[in-house]
């Protein structure tokens, strides 16, 4: 049983990128399901996220 878990921060204007980093696209997902994708392969559970609008990451 791995008792680690992971929280993922993604939050901030992101000014000069013109649209919040979580939400820009690498190889067809946005940045922030690549880091919860990783997390979770890694074998941490429960992965937990924060910021805004992070409900939009399916």
């Amino acid at each position: 049983m791995n008792d680690i878990g992971a929280i993922i921060l993604a939050a901030g204007m992101s000014k000069r990128m013109g649209q919040p980093k979580q939400f820009l696209n690498l190889h067809g997902k946005p940045l922030f399901r690549h880091a919860v994708e990783t997390a979770v392969h890694s074998g941490l559970r429960p992965v937990g996220r924060s910021g805004r609008r992070t409900d939009r990451v399916t």
